[in-house]
């Protein structure tokens, strides 16, 4: 029922409504379906979606009908779904991944789709909607990671050692199905105990009936779409762009390799340029920036490939694997050149860190900034006998503040040298979509940050 209460009489509809009215026009106007689809020829501007502006302002991104229905169509030949399928909305319908994979393709293909309150109730709502596709952000996975990592960690030594055992027979059991190996008789027994003890919990919070989960719009880290896996839900990560109206490539349930982003789409090409940027060409790039001409031509090659802005490289098997933005890379005093989403992935594995932002362009050594979980450092602070406090004044205690060095220290070990963080500053106050640091999909303005927080950054390279 569209009937918001401040709304004005004559705007009230029921659905039936609609349905009424147009099947009443279609018999009064036989004309009227063919001459409703004549009016919008597939190269007509069809929506302008803007970018998240990560790397400066956003800019306007025409697409076109035959942008969306080829992304559509291809997306029907490689993700399975149907009018049995039911799919729970809560992404900004302003971001390209929810406005294309999410609502035209779920209308398209006729999915159910419910549409979320709220992100306070999101959980409530998702046993409610018991959804059979998630299209998800990894910043949401990265938090059921988090608080499962963080359950296990109040449980007695035996539960740990069970949560251990079957996560090692789930990752095993997962591994051999990505390689199309067939899944020994024993080990499979082990992978339904391990469901049954477990995973089932997992699986019922959300909603019980999840047949694979999508994941885009930011880089996730290996070690949790190996973690869902081992649970039997299956995360397709894939990758794109609002310039090639959402996906480029996307792992599907016949063809996944974790710690890449997937294959191609149909009709849609790859290729990689000299310096490692992905160029993309096909009926899904856009047609230019909203009144931005310079801006649309700057952004593409001589021979009409998209220059999306991202490193990476396409696998033996044709899996491309993203490595950065081109932007983003650090390229230290020494002449290191550095990915931070790597380095970023890795702290954010640990429940500790909520967000973080590694630096170190033209620097002697990488440092970051960031945001440390409440709920987690409330937890500790109880662990090590501090008193009740406001969160902002443990931030400042020395023995939380060790505890975040060991943290850090312990992290450093898995990175080659140049790669180690020397220093690093809490931001008390948690990066948002409403202050400017986050974008639609939780990624970080990372220009934003460095402007606002500059002062922090200067503290910890006192040579400079």
């Amino acid at each position: 029922q569209i009937d918001p209460p401040e709304a004005p009489a004559h705007s009230r509809f029921l659905f039936q409504q609609v349905q009424s009215s147009g099947r009443e026009t279609s018999r009064s106007d036989r004309s009227f379906p063919a001459s409703w689809e004549s009016s919008s020829p597939p190269e007509d501007i069809c929506t302008i979606v803007y970018t998240s502006g990560t790397t400066g302002p956003p800019k306007g991104v025409l697409l076109t009908h035959e942008n969306i229905l080829s992304v559509i169509k291809a997306l029907g030949a490689v993700v399975p779904a149907d009018d049995q399928d039911t799919y729970l909305s809560f992404l900004p319908l302003c971001h390209v991944f929810e406005r294309i994979g999410g609502f035209f393709n779920g209308i398209y293909v006729g999915v159910t789709i419910y549409f979320a309150e709220n992100m306070e109730s999101l959980s409530r709502n998702i046993l409610e909607s018991r959804p059979t596709i998630l299209l998800t952000v990894p910043r949401l996975l990265e938090k059921i990671h988090a608080a499962v990592q963080q359950r296990v960690k109040e449980e007695s030594p035996f539960k740990q050692s069970l949560f251990n055992w079957a996560q090692r027979i789930g990752r095993e059991a997962g591994r051999l199905t990505m390689l199309k190996r067939a899944v020994p008789p024993g080990l499979r027994f082990r992978h339904q105990i391990a469901y049954r003890m477990v995973f089932r919990k997992l699986t019922q919070a959300l909603g019980g009936r999840v047949r694979f989960i999508v994941s885009a719009g930011a880089p996730i880290s290996k070690e949790i779409v190996e973690f869902f896996s081992a649970a039997g839900l299956y995360v397709m990560e894939g990758y794109g762009a609002t310039e090639t109206t959402a996906p480029v490539s996307v792992n599907t349930l016949d063809q996944y390799r974790f710690g890449t982003v997937g294959k191609p789409l149909p009709g849609v090409e790859i290729k990689i340029d000299t310096n490692g940027e992905i160029l993309v060409k096909g009926a899904n790039v856009f047609q230019g920036y909203h009144n931005r001409p310079e801006d649309t031509d700057r952004s593409f090659t001589a021979d009409g490939f998209f220059r999306t802005g991202d490193l990476g490289h396409l696998d033996i098997d044709g899996f491309l694997v993203i490595t950065d933005r081109l932007k983003d890379i650090l390229i230290t005093s020494g002449g290191k050149n550095v990915a931070p989403q790597n380095i970023e992935n890795l702290f954010k594995g640990d429940p500790l860190f909520s967000q973080v932002v590694v630096l170190g362009d033209r620097r002697p050594y990488l440092t970051m900034l960031v945001n440390l979980d409440p709920e987690e450092v409330i937890r500790k602070a109880g662990l090590l006998g501090i008193g009740p406090a406001e969160v902002s004044a443990l931030l400042d205690d020395p023995r939380i503040l060790s505890w975040a060095r060991e943290k850090v220290r312990e992290k450093n070990q898995a990175l080659a040298r140049y790669e180690q963080i020397k220093d690093f500053r809490i931001v008390k106050t948690p990066f948002s979509l409403e202050g400017g640091e986050l974008t639609a999909t939780l990624k970080v303005r990372r220009k934003v940050i460095l402007e606002k927080c500059n002062h922090l950054i200067e503290s910890m390279y006192p040579d400079n």
